[in-house]
């Protein structure tokens, strides 16, 4: 009993420490994306970025790493971790992409409110649920199909035109539709107490997002584009390269 009890506690200690490897590593990616503009404005006079630029992006690049803190502090289920990263993933980029270029026409267009509304549903679903895995479940789902709702009253009304197409809105929010459910099926595994592979996840993840955007550029620019490619290439080769040094020094 004893030797099991010391078993348990040696590998929840080896979860804690890759966990806290994990945390570092996002919030040096979360510095990174801070300093991005300010490298590119050294380049490029297409990016320019005052002060009150970087603070909106630090305020909302810390206060999505804080509430991710706070949601999984006491979590040690890695599906109900990275459920709560792809939800706090998607609402960080929609609240980014809405400030910066707007889903819906132009960012000046008051047709992209609705989607605080989207936002609303996850935040008040979840408080409901007081973030438990079910509860989280359902409020996900919800978030997609008010997410899907918003996109087919701006495609009927035609909020977008002539900005975005047709094309543009559908891929656009089809991706934010695509991150939710991502997200409620984590949960999902979650309350069932299932796990997941963090580094093979964030693989697929990165694939994913490089697929999306290609077929976002292919649609709009009539060309898959060098960056999308880089992504699926570094997402395979990050999915691949753990299992070729498996294999080349097996135990």
């Amino acid at each position: 009993m004893h030797e099991g009890k010391a078993i348990a506690e040696k590998a929840e200690a080896g979860g804690k420490r890759r966990w806290n490897r994990w945390r570092i590593a996002a919030w040096s990616v979360a510095g990174f994306i801070l300093l991005l503009p300010l490298i590119a404005m050294q380049f490029t006079d297409d990016v320019v970025w005052d002060a009150a630029d970087f603070a909106f992006a630090a305020a909302l690049l810390g206060g999505t790493g804080l509430v991710f803190e706070l949601a999984v502090r006491k979590r040690v289920n890695s599906a109900y971790r990275a459920a709560a990263g792809v939800a706090l993933a998607a609402a960080f980029i929609l609240i980014w992409a809405n400030a910066a270029v707007g889903l819906i026409g132009s960012e000046d267009n008051d047709a992209n409110l609705m989607y605080g509304g989207v936002l609303a549903v996850g935040i008040i679903g979840a408080l409901l649920a007081r973030f438990r895995p079910q509860g989280m479940t359902l409020a996900l789902f919800a978030t997609a199909i008010v997410q899907a709702l918003v996109a087919a009253i701006a495609l009927i009304a035609g909020l977008g035109s002539p900005s975005r197409g047709l094309e543009e809105i559908l891929i656009l929010n089809g991706y934010f539709v695509a991150l939710w459910l991502t997200s409620a099926l984590l949960f999902r595994k979650a309350a069932r107490g299932g796990t997941v592979n963090i580094h093979n996840l964030l693989s697929l993840v990165m694939i994913a997002h490089g697929s999306v955007l290609m077929i976002y550029m292919i649609v709009v620019e009539d060309e898959p584009g060098a960056v999308p490619l880089l992504l699926i290439l570094l997402g395979i080769g990050w999915y691949l390269i753990p299992r070729v040094r498996t294999r080349s020094h097996p135990k």
